[in-house]
């Protein structure tokens, strides 16, 4: 009675029968064999397998292979605590850590991606964003961008407008470009000449110098700072980050719903729909269809094809797919057991890129770690600040500061936190945000 509230009642005949408090009989005229498969490990992603039920026939002693599922008929005792740790107070501290992980990941790599090393590193080399070459380059505002040599003189410095999708090298007169990534790097490569490169390959940016001496360095524009979902160019790209985890900090892509999905049609992702009692609302597996993010969006909402019954999916203006579940589906959470999509040979998948599952919140503190070339090589720290200047000029300097100034900053930076499991969302300082996760989880 310790593991599972049971109810006991002696019947007529002087047997006594064993039930849950829903009348589900776990001894009466007939024994019932609780049945478990344990995982190997875990992961937020994983669904555990239920426990199990299988009525014990009185003459054979033969066990029925088909069972009920065990955990909607428990409501109390030690089993219901534990599941109800495992499936719900568990989760939603990982949520919680994850989110708190994702805004100290965003904050210092925002600072970072806007200062420089001195001498600056050779190159700068981003993360995986999933972006391809053809798609819109979606950036408004200005960056700059420039190739130093050893002693942080401007070799040559190029300015690119996104609004006016311009761009302009060490202060001259503005060449046009077109509006995809690949116009952008085009642009880069033609405004560096023989100083520097620009790369798009799997979605990742790399930038060089080309002289082993020289270095890249960048700088948002303080009036019209470049902008892509909240991020600037070099911070949405990664090309300078401090610090790293196993997913994405963030799922604002900055994508529209009409523009091209580009993943390759008949890919697929398989989706569940499972409460905290292990019943499953549906099984589907979405089949890539049609060309824009739109037509996806659509599949998923029909509600006889897809999951509309159950929930709807909806893009935001920063390119953020939200899953809200329908009246009576709010105790579902979605699971991604299988994603075969690529979106357009990137490696990224649909649920990796929209962050769709529960690992890809619960996961963000997972692996959060400093840079491993900042790890390897401290001189790496991006502590000075990028200056604008005429070629020959000092741009950097080892006495400035003004980018560690920054970073010792950054905890008392007010974020707008998003809700993450028992927690709503607010606007916070890290370390306020740090002080209630610690008390949430003391009164778990």
């Amino acid at each position: 009675s310790e593991l599972v509230e049971i109810r006991v009642s002696e019947q007529g005949n002087g047997r006594v029968d064993v039930a849950t408090p829903d009348g589900t009989f776990l001894v009466s005229s007939t024994l019932t064999e609780l049945r478990y498969s344990g995982v190997a490990a875990s992961d937020p992603d994983a669904i555990f397998p239920r426990i199990t039920l299988h009525r014990i026939d009185a003459a054979s002693g033969v066990v029925n292979p088909t069972g009920i599922a065990f955990e909607p008929h428990l409501s109390s005792g030690e089993l219901r605590g534990l599941l109800n740790m495992r499936d719900v107070q568990l989760p939603q501290f990982a949520e919680e850590l994850g989110e708190f992980s994702a805004k100290i990941i965003d904050t210092l790599n925002a600072i970072h991606n806007d200062n420089s090393a001195v001498p600056a590193p050779n190159q700068l080399v981003g993360r995986n964003s999933g972006l391809l070459g053809s798609d819109a380059h979606g950036f408004s505002g200005t960056t700059n961008l420039s190739i130093v040599d050893a002693s942080g003189a401007t070799v040559v410095s190029v300015a690119v407008d996104f609004s006016a999708n311009q761009y302009r090298v060490n202060g001259g007169a503005p060449v046009g470009f077109g509006g995809t990534l690949n116009d952008v790097v085009n642009a880069i490569n033609t405004g560096l000449g023989a100083n520097g490169s620009a790369s798009l390959s799997g979605g990742v940016l790399t930038i060089d110098a080309t002289n082993a001496a020289h270095g890249v360095a960048f700088l948002q524009d303080a009036a019209a700072p470049s902008d892509r979902a909240g991020r600037g160019f070099a911070h949405f790209f990664g090309l300078n980050d401090l610090v790293q985890a196993a997913v994405p900090n963030h799922y604002q892509t900055g994508f529209s719903a009409g523009q091209a999905h580009g993943f390759t049609g008949g890919q697929t992702m398989q989706l569940k729909l499972i409460n905290s009692l292990g019943q499953e609302a549906i099984d589907y597996t979405l089949t890539i269809a049609g060309t824009s993010f739109n037509d996806i969006i659509t599949q998923l909402n029909n509600p006889t094809t897809g999951v509309g019954k159950f929930a709807t999916f909806a893009m935001d203006a920063s390119g953020q797919i939200s899953v809200t579940p329908k009246p009576g589906y709010e105790d579902y959470t979605l699971f991604v057991p299988n994603d075969q999509t690529d979106r357009g040979g990137t490696g990224i998948g649909l649920s990796q890129l929209f962050g769709l599952g529960p690992g890809a919140r619960q996961n963000q503190a997972t692996g959060l770690a400093v840079h491993s070339d900042i790890v390897t090589d401290n001189n790496r720290l991006a502590l000075a600040k990028l200056e604008i200047s005429a070629v020959g000029a000092l741009a950097l300097s080892i006495g400035d500061d003004r980018g560690a100034l920054a970073l010792d900053a950054a905890e008392n930076q007010v974020q707008q936190f998003a809700a993450a499991g028992s927690l709503s969302g607010a606007p916070l300082t890290l370390s306020d945000y740090s002080a209630q996760l610690v008390a949430n989880a003391a009164r778990a």
